[in-house]
């Protein structure tokens, strides 16, 4: 399931650049993830949605709030996602 989920949100964000892995999908009720590799490189950004705020830890790092922009975004891609 968290497979088939992975392919609508690799596409929400445009085209992806070819050699990179994108995937973008919701793992519980309060949980995102984001992945993208490219070059051998991977970029994992964890969102948890709390009831306050919304937080993210890239890379397994400390959790940081979100900005008032980024949780807009954050918001919409979310929206998009749960219509696709």
């Amino acid at each position: 399931m968290i497979r088939r989920e992975s392919e609508i949100g690799r596409t929400l964000f445009g085209p992806i650049p070819k050699g990179t892995k994108r995937e973008f999908f919701c793992l519980d009720e309060t949980t995102w993830i984001w992945h993208e590799e490219s070059n051998g490189k991977a970029k994992v950004t964890r969102y948890m949605i709390k009831p306050t705020e919304i937080v993210k830890s890239v890379n397994g790092g400390q959790y940081e709030r979100l900005s008032p922009k980024e949780a807009e975004n954050f918001k919409n891609a979310t929206q998009l996602y749960a219509e696709k």
